[in-house]
């Protein structure tokens, strides 16, 4: 491979991940289609779907990890609950609605085909806590449920209040028309997410699995619709703006590593680097000077030739392109591991360090012991002896002193939903047909580097677990977030609403369906 070959993977493709932080949003008008699509749908759901987004925004359900079933104060929950049952009299009337662990729903919509495997779309209840005060600039209250400036404000806006009132404003508008699915269609909504799922989604999960439910598909959220296209610090890299759709996530593990060492009177320290302090501080720069090895695999690879058609530079293109082969890849995998803590990630197991302890029992006294807490997000190319192993070669030198302890609460990564075929297709058509912009819109897949509630049906779609969001954002957007000012553009919601109203329709037909024959629909 010639020297121009390595400087262009280096240059160029190193840009992919840096392009998605650095774009300027894109200006362009919204084709006339697209304004007719939001219009009619605003016209359809009577102008009332701005406002029971926000009186849903108001109410401040916080899970709390430490209560029973993760409801701490289920005052606010009951009152979301009330609230859709009144803002939604035609599903609670033609769906059967059952809650799980009181706070959790499952709504499931009869299909007429019962040998198509169903289709599930979720979301979550809860949010994170929005704290108020110094350095906290809300615009408007975070549970005020404000609707102003052609925004809907307040927690839950974004992640993901939104994508339930979402996908609860669709079915009602296919329910008006009298549409009836051939595919069953469920709705699972957990009440604690933010705090893990076990007592929402795991619990529907494991009710579904009882009855022997398969799934054709699942649509979690995830990725969004990134205006700004793929930009490098000096060159747009991809002109048009990029649906990434989440085809996998990566695991958990989190590790103690408790370090022994030479204790004692504080004024005798050990002069031979035997003291706790000394043995955690070569731990930690063994850490810092020795990350996991890149592994560029799927969906990584797909992510890669899912841009490449986009790519003007012909060098770039075809390293895109080739991100398989077996010259390329390490190549590109050393070029992307290199590339800063935002594209990194995506070709390794990343190790951070959350928690050092080393107290000693005074003042005056050297500590025996201290550890040294690890949380690392998994690949899912790496099996489950991975970090493990190479924690051991990280400590190797300390190994006489050192203990490896892995915590409870360790999730694998999940599998890697195919990124071409029937579903991803008609997943695809959706995207396009309902949030494509005037420049274009290009749809890729990719892995999410944190983990949603979507893990726990992978089990029951056969890894067809796809995690998606229908809303446009920019630079802006991402850090609201969990941050300041979490907000969504009334035109923006009603396009989310026409996507998963296309999605139901596309997805609940036989058209395309993978299944080879009868599976249930329990």
């Amino acid at each position: 491979m010639s020297r121009v070959w390595h400087i262009a993977l280096a240059i160029g493709v190193a840009t992919v991940g840096y392009g998605l932080l650095k774009a300027q949003p894109s200006k362009d008008p919204e084709p006339p289609v697209q304004q007719q699509l939001v219009q009619a749908l605003d016209s359809e759901a009577e102008g009332g779907a701005a406002a029971r987004l926000a009186l849903a925004l108001s109410f401040p359900t916080l899970a709390d990890e430490g209560a029973q079933n993760h409801i701490g104060n289920p005052a606010p929950f009951q009152q979301l609950h009330d609230h859709l049952e009144r803002s939604f009299p035609l599903l609670y009337e033609k769906l059967h609605h059952e809650r799980v662990n009181e706070y959790s729903s499952l709504f499931k919509w009869q299909g007429s085909n019962p040998s198509l495997r169903p289709l599930l779309a979720m979301s979550h209840f809860d949010v994170v806590p929005a704290p108020e005060g110094p350095g906290y600039n809300w615009t408007y209250p975070p549970f005020s449920g404000t609707v102003a400036d052609g925004y809907i404000w307040g927690r839950g806006a974004l992640d993901v209040k939104v994508t339930l009132l979402q996908q609860m404003e669709a079915v009602s508008l296919l329910l008006r028309q009298g549409y009836v699915p051939q595919r069953t269609i469920y709705l699972a909504f957990g009440h604690d997410e933010e705090v893990g799922g076990t007592a929402g989604a795991g619990a529907i999960s494991a009710l579904l699995q009882s009855r022997g439910v398969q799934l054709e598909l699942v649509l979690d959220e995830g990725g969004v619709v990134m205006m700004d296209g793929i930009s490098g610090p000096s060159f747009r890299l991809v002109e048009q703006p990029v649906a990434l759709v989440g085809t996998a996530e990566k695991g958990i593990e989190t590790w103690e590593v408790v370090v022994a060492g030479e204790g004692g009177h504080s004024s005798m320290p050990p002069v031979d680097g035997s003291s706790v302090a000394s043995r955690i501080s070569r731990i930690l720069a063994a850490l810092d000077a020795n990350p996991t090895a890149t592994t560029l695999a799927p969906p990584t690879t797909d992510w890669l030739k899912a841009l490449a058609p986009g790519v003007s530079w012909a060098a770039l293109r075809v390293a895109m392109q080739s991100s398989s082969n077996w010259i390329a890849n390490p190549i590109l995998g050393q070029v992307l591991g290199q590339a800063g803590k935002e594209v990194s990630p995506f070709v390794r197991t990343t190790c951070g360090v959350v928690k050092i302890e080393a107290g000693g029992i005074a003042h005056n006294v050297l500590p025996r012991t201290g550890t040294i807490t690890i949380n690392c997000r998994v690949l899912p190319a790496h099996n489950a002896s991975f970090v493990g192993d190479y924690l051991r070669v990280v400590t190797l030198k300390e190994a006489d002193h050192v203990k490896l302890r892995k915590l409870p609460g360790s999730e694998a990564g999940s599998p890697v939903a195919p990124a071409s075929g029937p579903v991803w297709q008609l997943l695809e058509t959706a995207i396009l047909e309902t949030l494509q912009p005037a420049q274009g819109l290009r749809v890729a897949p990719y892995l999410v580097s944190g983990m949603t509630d979507s893990r726990y049906y992978n089990s029951l779609a056969g890894g067809r677990v796809y995690r998606f969001c229908p809303h446009r954002y920019t630079r802006a957007d991402i850090a609201r977030v969990h941050g300041v000012d979490e907000r969504i553009s009334e035109e923006d919601f009603l396009r989310g609403i026409s996507f998963y109203r296309r999605m139901f329709e596309l997805a609940s037909s036989d058209v395309g369906s993978e299944e080879g024959g009868a599976a249930g629909a329990a």
